[in-house]
């Protein structure tokens, strides 16, 4: 799940995490909260969907989740704490003002963290629901 959002940001946003680390800072993961849903079995293709949460001067925190192929089950969703570091020293850094700004720009609204993950699971069932019952209808 984390390689695909790694895949996201370069696709999306051109952001490639390795020009980070040639510029002496990257994120390390300091939390993981994952609900697993329904089993993703061997060589079965899935959709992976990805957000920006929640960002501040030093840390990051994203939304993955795990559909089969069609998007109409939700397999797993995931809330990943990246802290922002220098590589030299290991300590936490602040984001650079402008990528912060960037950051602010796509960091989604509507995901209420303080909820927390078993509540966002809810919402995203909803979601889901709604989607099965509009292909049923058409």
């Amino acid at each position: 799940m984390l390689n695909a959002r790694e895949d996201h940001l370069r696709d999306e946003y051109q952001v490639l995490l390795p020009d980070f680390a040639k510029q002496g800072v990257t994120w390390v993961t300091t939390n993981h909260e994952i609900q697993y849903v329904r089993p993703a079995l061997y060589s079965e293709r899935v959709c992976i969907q990805s957000a920006l949460i929640e960002s501040s001067e030093s840390q990051l925190i994203v939304e993955i989740v795990m559909y089969d192929e069609s998007i109409q089950q939700i397999k797993a969703l995931l809330w990943t704490t990246f802290t922002h570091i220098n590589i030299k020293t290991g300590r936490k850094a602040v984001h650079d003002p402008e990528f912060f700004r960037f950051l602010k720009g796509i960091t989604v609204t509507h995901v209420n963290k303080a909820a927390g993950l078993k509540a966002r699971l809810a919402e995203l069932f909803v979601e889901a629901n709604k989607r099965n019952e509009n292909d049923f209808i058409n």
